[in-house]
């Protein structure tokens, strides 16, 4: 609920004091600021696709206005296999490497888009290989 979270922490500068178990006592502080990026659309493979290629995979989606970088994530956790990747704008596209993906599984996609305040969204979905 994003108006809930604004309510309960409005935008402005925020001191931060702990204590690590060793007894250090730390500082900081950070800005929060409540402006995402829009998220992008990804294009290919298309969202739930099924017989997606192991070899040759390019995944590419929508530029996003102020995007500084997007963050590629693939993931199958049954087999404990994850790619992640930050891809420098303007480029809008990621091309898996081969023998990464194996025929005949479902992956997770995600790719965020990154503000240059570090503010994140991110577009999920999934793709099936080919057998």
């Amino acid at each position: 609920d994003i108006e809930a979270f604004k309510t309960a922490y409005p935008e402005g500068s925020y001191s931060f004091t702990g204590t690590t178990a060793a007894g250090t006592v730390l500082n900081g502080s950070s800005t929060l600021s409540h402006r995402l990026p829009a998220g992008v659309k990804i294009t290919d493979p298309k969202p739930d696709s099924k017989n997606v290629s192991t070899k040759g995979l390019r995944i590419s989606w929508s530029p996003v206005a102020d995007a500084t970088h997007y963050i590629l994530e693939i993931e199958h956790d049954d087999l404990g296999t994850r790619i992640e990747a930050t891809i420098r704008s303007p480029s809008t596209s990621f091309r898996v490497p081969e023998d990464f993906l194996i025929p005949g599984q479902e992956y997770e996609l995600g790719i965020g888009s990154v503000l240059k305040n570090g503010n994140t969204s991110f577009v999920e979905t999934k793709f099936t290989t080919k057998k």
